[in-house]
């Protein structure tokens, strides 16, 4: 295994076991939970926000490694991004992700989330690692439309 997986892959098991951003928050704007029936994943998030931006994000859930990490990442890069911000960075990583798209169209993602671009070769685990983003979307009422 190549240097740069091992790191990707250590990172994405330091979150899973470490998570950022874990637990509740009290009074949440919004909140919604997703479920990814073929594995069982879970992933519910609480938000507050104003101004169309996120002031807090905690999330809580089981899963695997990749749909645990990638909500943890997911707070981490968010927090104090207004919505649009958001939805640019979410279609980003799901274009980064998709092996139907090329690589180059995954612009201005953050190294963190850059960690995501192996679940290319294993399409199974696409929802593991857009579970939590998906989440953020049902919350603040939005459609998957992109």
């Amino acid at each position: 295994m190549n240097n740069i997986l091992q790191l990707y892959q250590k990172m994405i098991l330091d979150h899973q076991k470490n998570p950022r951003n874990f637990g509740r928050i009290q009074n949440p704007t919004h909140m919604a939970g997703i479920d990814n029936p073929i594995c069982g994943d879970h992933v519910q998030v609480d938000l507050k926000m104003s101004n169309c931006k996120i002031d807090e994000i905690k999330f809580r859930g089981r899963g695997c490694a990749i749909s645990i990490a990638s909500a943890s990442i997911m707070t981490e890069v968010i927090l104090q991004k207004k919505l649009d911000e958001f939805f640019s960075i979410y279609l980003n990583l799901k274009i980064l992700i998709d092996p139907k798209k090329p690589l180059n169209e995954s612009r201005h993602l953050s190294q963190k989330l850059r960690i995501f671009e192996s679940v290319r070769r294993f399409p199974s685990r696409m929802k593991c690692a857009t579970l939590g983003w998906e989440a953020v979307m049902e919350a603040v009422g939005q459609e998957q439309s992109f």
